[in-house]
């Protein structure tokens, strides 16, 4: 089992299991070309300073929500490659003060309406570590699979 650690990116997999939501928010990836890995993603989240506690945009408003919740999808663990403690700290906070943000459901399914104030699961995230100094993309980021790409992540297999 991972130990989970402040701040790690959280990346879950559709598989054909997944609930049929899931599976849309792929196939949405891979049909406007946001599809840049082996696997797809549906979600992703990041680990709070309690490791119990996660951070994501989920609908309707970002939130902290007790890890592991029920999941049909396998989550995959990422960290932030050379993260200082300042930084994962930076993060976190981001993310603590937008707690409340609504979820941007334009963003989602079309690529429309980008906004600092609207999010959708990855912007949120990746929202956080720019907040850092350490974006996890162009800062264009709005699909799961473009976060599970950057090369600014590595997984751990523990």
């Amino acid at each position: 089992m991972i130990t989970l650690k402040p701040g790690d990116v959280l990346l879950y997999r559709v598989t054909p299991n997944s609930p049929w939501h899931d599976k849309l928010i792929a196939w949405g990836e891979k049909l406007m070309g946001k599809k840049f890995t082996k696997n797809s993603y549906c979600h992703v989240a990041m680990v709070d300073y309690d490791t119990d506690l996660i951070l994501e945009a989920v609908w309707p408003k970002t939130h902290v929500v007790r890890f592991p919740g029920k999941s049909k999808n396998p989550v995959e663990v990422y960290r932030v490659k050379d993260a200082t403690p300042e930084q994962i700290s930076k993060a976190i906070d981001w993310a603590h003060k937008n707690l409340g943000l609504w979820y941007n459901v334009g963003l989602l399914f079309f690529g429309l309406f980008p906004s600092k104030h609207k999010v959708v699961c990855s912007t949120y995230v990746d929202h956080a570590w720019d907040s850092a100094g350490l974006s996890l993309g162009d800062g264009k980021l709005f699909s799961p699979d473009e976060v599970a790409a950057s090369p600014m992540l590595e997984r751990v297999l523990e």
